[in-house]
This record gives structure tokens, sequence and C-alpha cells, in this order.
């Protein structure tokens, strides 16, 4: 190297990155990027199964209160072993009733249905579900799997039924007041 101004200049050959560099950052570079999207996938599944148990947990409180509000009726047999699966035509009829309501808002869940089951050792109380499909879960998932041969059976089987594969269930027990 020749001095410059009291400076070295560096061979012809060492300016800049070389090719394979460049090639291993790019490369680096693409395991972020398809890391990152692999987040932003997550977080959107994640984002609609929340909106589908909000919606499931709106319903359920829905109906809840409707059975509430109609003592007479519940302890009738107006509620018993109702099960409506969604129906979008329902959403804007005039003077909607509970089928009405709980079909409406089951249409906007995939493959929606609202259940209601009366307990057997107390008539006063109900449980109430609402059902829908959850591609996330995969096979051989669904509510109460381990309960299901039990004596008495769990909350979760005897709300929603018998368990199925990728399918989701969101219940609550519901008493009615005394007349």
């Amino acid at each position: 190297m020749t001095p410059y101004n009291g400076h070295q200049v560096p061979a012809l050959g060492q300016f800049g990155l070389t090719l394979l560099e460049i090639m291993i950052t790019i490369f680096i570079l693409s395991l972020g990027l398809l890391g990152l999207a692999g987040l932003q996938m997550t977080g959107l599944k994640s984002n609609r199964n929340a909106l589908y148990q909000t919606l499931s947990a709106q319903l359920v409180g829905s109906i809840s209160e409707q059975i509430q509000s109609d003592p007479v009726g519940a302890n009738g047999t107006a509620y018993d072993n109702l099960v409506q699966d969604g129906d979008k035509s329902q959403c804007a009829v005039a003077n909607p009733d509970l089928k009405k309501i709980s079909a409406c808002i089951a249409s906007s869940l995939p493959s929606g249905t609202a259940r209601v089951t009366k307990r057997t050792d107390n008539p006063k109380t109900f449980y109430v579900a609402v059902i829908w499909a959850d591609v996330q879960l995969g096979t051989n998932v669904g509510w109460g799997v381990d309960n299901t041969n039990a004596t008495p059976p769990s909350y979760a089987t005897t709300a929603c039924g018998t368990p199925v594969a990728g399918m989701s269930c969101y219940y609550a027990v519901s008493s009615v007041p005394p007349v």
C-alpha cells in the first residue's frame, strides 16, 4: 500500500461486501420475515377465536336473560331441550322470539347452534350452550373429552352434548327465579 496524505489506501480487491456476505444477509433477513408472517397468522387466528367466543358469550347471555325474564314459560316446557341452528333469515324478523334470536345470532358463527337443556335434578335450572365449528382445534379435540363417560356426566357434556372433533362450545348455567 502506498501512503496518500498520511492515510493507507487498501488494495483494489477489498472494497465493499462480497457476494457471499450479501447472500448470507438476505437469507437471515428472509428467515426473520417468515417468522413475522407466522406470528401474523397466529394473531389473526387468535383474534377470530376471540370474536367467536365473544359472540357465543353474548348469545348465551341473551338466552339466559330471556329465560330468567319468563319464569312462567321456564317452569313449563317452553325452553325444554331447545336446539336452534343458525339461520340468517331470522335476523330481519319483526317481534323476534327466543328461537328467532338464537337462530340469528348463531348464524354469525360457523356451523353455529344454540342449545338449551333443562337440568333433570333441578327443573328451575337450565344449561344454555352455543356450539360452533373451530378449525383451529384440529381433530380428536372437543369439550369434555376426558369426562365423556363420567358418572354423573360433566357439565360440559350435559350442556353441549357429546363432544365432536373440531367443535367448540360455550355454556352457562341459568336459574329461573320463583314465580
